[in-house]
């Protein structure tokens, strides 16, 4: 990032770890330890059923997630709750 200087917002995520609204709450449900049912209401629309980031920016610059997308959902859960009880957050 020390060589950007485009005024563009840069996404950072893994284009290689495509997630679908329902996997993605699937991989939330795991992460907080819920146990009850996930039901989607079929009747609304549901708009995009993907969504991607374009980290080719940050790809051209030489940037690499060091962190999947599982992990990094439970590291940022974790560090929700350490907040919410008035702990210091334990980096990953």
């Amino acid at each position: 990032m020390n060589h950007y200087s485009a005024m563009a917002p840069v996404n950072i995520g893994a284009q290689s770890q495509r997630v679908t609204i329902a996997e993605l709450a699937v991989l939330i449900k795991e992460a907080v330890g819920y146990e009850g049912e996930i039901r989607f209401d079929r009747t609304h629309p549901d708009g995009m059923p993907r969504k991607i980031l374009d980290s080719d920016v940050l790809k051209d610059l030489g940037w690499q997630p060091a962190t999947d997308f599982r992990a990094g959902l439970a590291a940022t859960y974790d560090s929700f709750l350490q907040i919410e009880h008035g702990k210091e957050i334990r980096h990953v």
